[in-house]
């Protein structure tokens, strides 16, 4: 689940020597929370389908790449039996040039009951952070995809696309509730781990010192990997200021 462990800087800084890999070998591919997530709905809403949207012809081959991506990676599976709801698909380009591919459920939003989840504030996130001499920031890779979700859950974000439907076994991007049911997962990790932090898919861990800054992080991946996360394989160092949400700490 966690992607990357480097900081970005708005000054040179020194840096630590590395953690052991050794560590983090155990963190590879897409995580998954014990048990699965049902999306509730409105009983009375009335289910809306959406016909497949017109692909450009010269992005088609790219799209199909990263659908057949999903599929492997069990994020996604191949709906073939009749279902009541079905979303149109949606992407946008990254920066590297590669789609996100999500879900325009409009319809669907509208009707789901949303279990809130408060999500903290930078000025609060940032006030943990008194005292603190040295920090690393971890962002999790594909963080949604780490909850899956029931059966009836998946029928309902059903999607077509050009080259047939397809339904979220795991939480997917563009529903109204994603945010907060991560951000209440992350936060249940969290309760267990000192001196750390969390907005979104932006974690830090921090301490007064090296040593301090070394046993947080090392009880974040124990905490993580007893909940059943995984992430890529990575190195880890800490620096004097990191850059937190567009913040500099």
């Amino acid at each position: 689940m966690w992607e990357d462990l480097s900081l970005e800087t708005c000054m040179p800084i020194q840096i630590k020597t590395q953690l052991p890999s050794k560590r983090f070998d155990r963190f590879k591919g897409i995580g998954q929370f014990k048990g699965d997530y049902h999306i509730v709905i409105d009983k009375v809403a009335l289910p809306v389908v959406h016909p497949a949207r017109r692909c450009p012809i010269h992005i088609q081959e790219e799209i199909k790449k990263e659908l057949d991506e999903m599929v492997k990676l069990d994020v996604i599976a191949s709906v073939e039996e009749p279902t009541d709801w079905v979303s149109s698909l949606a992407y946008t380009q990254k920066p590297n040039g590669r789609w996100r591919i999500c879900l325009d459920p409009r319809d669907l939003n509208k009707v789901i009951k949303r279990t809130h989840h408060r999500i903290p504030t930078i000025e609060e996130i940032t006030h943990k952070f008194s005292g603190a001499k040295v920090f690393s920031k971890l962002d999790a890779k594909h963080g949604y995809w780490s909850i899956s979700l029931d059966e009836p859950s998946s029928y309902l974000t059903t999607f077509n696309s050009p080259f047939g439907r397809l339904g979220s076994k795991r939480l997917p991007f563009g529903l109204s509730i994603s945010q907060d049911i991560f951000q209440q997962k992350m936060d249940q990790i969290l309760e267990n781990c000192q001196e750390t932090a969390s907005i979104a898919d932006d974690v830090a861990v921090f301490g007064a010192t090296e040593e301090e800054h070394d046993r947080n992080l090392h009880n974040l991946m124990r905490v993580a990997k007893s909940m059943d996360l995984s992430s890529t394989e990575t190195n880890a160092g800490s620096r004097k200021r990191v850059l937190f949400l567009c913040s500099t700490v």
